[in-house]
């Protein structure tokens, strides 16, 4: 794997900044941390870079990731298979939220679309079919249903993201607050 300069601006009370730096850790990949919970020039310097003021920051080779995103890092650091899901996700996959309206309003992932599995068929001919496309639902028996229909349709590369909760942390991208 290629070295990379990995700067990560946290805070210790932070818990996606806790999970950012148990990836590389898991990973073997080295950072240097930078704390800004009592650094005003740090601070400085993270909002120069990201235009944020949540954390973490990291700044992967001059890259800025903003909050703890898997699929980004996997992407970046060319970790990770091209068909786990985060990583797809990274790189532009469609996700398809089959629950329905008022489930999908109480919570789901951002940029996700919304296409009850009850409407799926009819809505087929608006699904870009050259991208991968990843289905979710409360518990992964609709998605599951959703996958078969659209893979019955013509698309090919189809995957059953499951649980749309367990999926959207899977992926990642919580920030905290800098106090």
């Amino acid at each position: 794997m290629k070295n990379h300069n990995i700067i990560i601006y946290s805070t210790p009370t932070c818990p996606n900044c806790m999970k950012t730096k148990d990836y590389f850790n898991k990973n073997n990949v080295s950072f240097k941390n930078i704390d800004v919970s009592s650094n005003p020039e740090a601070i400085k310097e993270m909002i120069e870079k990201s235009g944020q003021m949540g954390v973490p920051v990291i700044d992967i080779d001059g890259k800025i990731i903003v909050g703890y995103q898997p699929g980004m890092l996997n992407n970046l650091l060319g970790l990770g298979s091209k068909t786990d899901l985060d990583v797809l996700v990274a790189n532009g996959a469609i996700v398809i939220d089959v629950r329905t309206v008022d489930e999908y309003e109480a919570g789901h992932m951002k940029d996700s679309l919304n296409i009850p599995l009850d409407i799926l068929e009819s809505q087929i001919p608006s699904i870009e079919k050259d991208k991968p496309i990843i289905t979710c639902c409360e518990s992964g028996s609709r998605s599951g249903f959703a996958k078969s229909i659209l893979e019955a349709n013509g698309f090919k590369e189809v995957y059953n993201g499951g649980n749309c909760n367990k999926l959207k942390e899977s992926v990642g991208g919580g920030i905290c607050p800098v106090k």
